[in-house]
């Protein structure tokens, strides 16, 4: 199998990324990566406003919120709600930031040897390994055990990549001579 197969990337891919810009594929599969993140947002958004209402409820039906023995544990409600309502805040702000490569289309470019490493988790679970490979301080978590297969530690390599953190998302990747 061939390094391109394996990364699903074409000669066509390959030459819009050395370019820096996406191929009208690429295009197509960053579209549907938002359309997941968006809808990972939302739901995360629902879960906060639902946990909120939670809070909020449980609050009201077992206090009289304006009775004078209350006001310890409404004021304790209320930092809670506010550092809570902060974390999150935080939360998806940072999440959107780090989300920007993504948003633009922006292609990145890494090359030199790559670390290949197998996350291997207890015997006991049914999680599969996860594969990862790091270039530099850019890391890469690889979608198949093929692709993680298809690399040799140590070797060089120029990789595209849009930045999506934790790890970058492999674009097209080809092996070059040295660094």
């Amino acid at each position: 199998m061939s390094i391109e197969k394996a990364f699903d990337f074409t000669a066509d891919d390959l030459a819009a990324n050395k370019s820096g810009k996406l191929s009208a594929r690429q295009e197509e599969k960053r579209a549907k990566r938002r359309r997941t993140r968006r809808w990972a947002t939302r739901l995360a958004l629902f879960f906060f406003i639902g946990t909120e209402a939670v809070i909020i409820a449980i609050l009201l039906m077992n206090t009289e919120p304006f009775d004078e023995s209350n006001r310890d544990m409404l004021t304790a409600y209320a930092i809670f709600l506010a550092l809570y309502n902060g974390i999150i805040l935080f939360a998806m702000l940072y999440g959107y930031s780090r989300g920007r490569d993504l948003r633009r289309g922006a292609v990145s470019q890494v090359e030199g040897p790559i670390k290949l490493r197998v996350k291997k988790y207890r015997h006991e679970s049914n999680l599969p390994n996860s594969y990862y490979g790091t270039i530099g301080k850019v890391k890469f978590q690889f979608e198949t055990t093929r692709q993680h297969d298809m690399l040799q530690d140590g070797a060089p390599y120029r990789i595209y990549y849009v930045n999506m953190p934790p790890t970058g998302w492999i674009l097209s990747i080809e092996a070059i001579e040295s660094v």
